[in-house]
């Protein structure tokens, strides 16, 4: 899904300038009472920028898209590591809720009746 966000975003970042190219071409005319066409290079150029500046904001909006999902993976498996390095401190921790296992050291709550190291409280 990432790659085809950063794939789609180029493509509209080109069909875009085309598109740009071909509407200020087209329509950056002036129809005159005579009904011939004589160019409005003002009109041409604003329409052409237009749709060029159009263009890059979706691109710029689809590649942040993409970065955010890229990033997202890194984001979780980080804070996979983290968590579980939490549950493992506070699994070790004294407290007066928990017994320590004379077998293997493992704190355990003192409802558990039996360590998964299989000693008995």
């Amino acid at each position: 899904m990432k790659e085809i966000l950063k794939i789609l975003a180029i493509i509209e970042l080109i069909g875009g300038a085309i598109a740009g190219f071909f509407f200020a071409k087209f329509y950056g005319v002036n129809i005159l009472l005579s009904g011939d066409l004589e160019r409005d290079w003002l009109l041409t150029i604003i329409i052409f920028v237009f749709i060029l500046f159009c263009s890059f904001i979706s691109f710029v909006i689809l590649m942040a898209i993409y970065e955010i999902l890229d990033n997202q993976h890194h984001i979780y498996e980080k804070l996979t590591q983290i968590t579980a390095k939490i549950d493992k401190q506070v699994e070790n921790e004294p407290s007066p809720n928990k017994w320590k296992c004379s077998k293997c050291g493992k704190y355990n709550m003192n409802y558990v009746g039996t360590c998964s190291c299989g000693n008995t409280k």
